[in-house]
């Protein structure tokens, strides 16, 4: 019983850093979306490249 216990506290421990991770670069990519297009600086580049941005 105390094996699985520990066992899954090590993966939900694993799932929670996981999920933080996913979370500060959803904020972190968010925040840069934001400052580019408030700044027009997205404008100002989209409008010298016709090919789409994949990024």
């Amino acid at each position: 019983m105390l094996c699985i216990s520990v066992y899954l506290l090590f993966y939900l421990q694993r799932f929670l850093q996981t999920m933080r991770a996913t979370q500060v670069a959803l904020i972190v990519w968010s925040s840069i979306l934001i400052i580019l297009g408030y700044s027009q600086l997205w404008a100002i580049c989209s409008r010298y490249n016709k090919v789409p941005l994949l990024i």
